[in-house]
């Protein structure tokens, strides 16, 4: 049988095309069904001065708003030693999900699936408040009102052109126990960072959870040593671990910082190419 109450389904509803390039604005979608959808637009130069205007006007995100995991280790799925895959197929079920432990190819839409191992058994990452009325450009997003025109970073969008394809709008469903009643029972939060922009928008006002961002710093920017994970990257978060050598691990030393942030109802989402970002903890449509 079907557990609705603890899925994630879609897509649901399929709005078109618009480009990455365009000035862009939601309304709602005029077919009756109380949605909203998005719409190229010709936004002249007060519209968008007024735009650079209130971003500019943003506040810096304070650091208690901000977690910061220390001695993260990246474990590509792909380059896991035998040994290693053997027990994570033991101890964690994403090890079977995205690697085929008999050749160790990756079984994922994403380049580099694997596991991200912090060492501790918990996170407590903290929600900003309000996070519209903060810049969260260093995190590669930005909260934007619905009812003017926005775009996209075109300086990334020019930079990684080769990834930003016509985007799709459609919508998916996350319902309220998707979170506590599948992904904690199983493979943990899912993070990813990739290539291509997007975009999150909720659709009513009984939307709720909230998106992380996070940030990857390593010992490299403090003096010290360590690497960063690849790119196009996709894996979920492994507590209590602590640090593991070997073939699949991008280095020791890394740092990342966290923030959970809350997409209002009037509001969406922007997320920039390269930024790392899990939207599994968010509810509704």
């Amino acid at each position: 049988r079907l557990l609705f109450a603890t899925s994630m389904s879609g897509p649901h509803h399929y709005f078109g095309w618009v480009s990455p390039r365009a000035a862009l604005l939601i309304t709602p979608s005029g077919n009756g069904d109380g949605l909203l959808a998005y719409r190229e637009v010709a936004a002249d130069a007060g519209e968008c001065a007024a735009v650079a205007e209130a971003r500019a006007r943003l506040r810096p995100l304070p650091p208690r708003h901000v977690l910061t995991v220390r001695g993260c280790v990246w474990l590509q799925g792909a380059r896991l030693s035998n040994e290693q895959r053997a027990a994570y197929a033991v101890r964690d079920e994403v090890a079977v999900q995205l690697v085929d432990t008999g050749t160790g190819e990756a079984d994922s839409l994403f380049d580099s699936p694997g596991v991200l191992e912090v060492p501790t058994a918990e996170l407590r990452v903290p929600l900003v408040p309000r996070a519209h009325r903060y810049d969260l450009a260093p995190f590669g997003a930005q909260l934007v009102p619905n009812g003017r025109p926005f775009s996209f970073d075109q300086r990334l969008v020019r930079r990684y052109r080769h990834a930003q394809h016509r985007l799709r709008v459609v919508t998916y469903n996350y319902a309220d126990e998707y979170l506590p009643g599948y992904l904690m029972k199983g493979s943990g939060v899912f993070l990813e960072r990739h290539e291509f922009i997007q975009a999150i928008t909720p659709m009513n006002e009984r939307c709720g959870g909230f998106v992380m961002l996070g940030r990857e710093r390593s010992t490299a920017e403090d003096g010290g040593g360590g690497g960063g994970g690849g790119d196009g990257g996709g894996g979920s978060t492994s507590g209590g671990g602590g640090s593991t050598s070997g073939g699949g691990a991008s280095g020791d030393g890394m740092e990342l910082e966290l923030i959970a942030v809350r997409v209002p109802f009037g509001y969406t989402l922007l997320v920039d190419a390269h930024s790392i970002h899990g939207d599994s903890t968010l509810t509704g449509l």
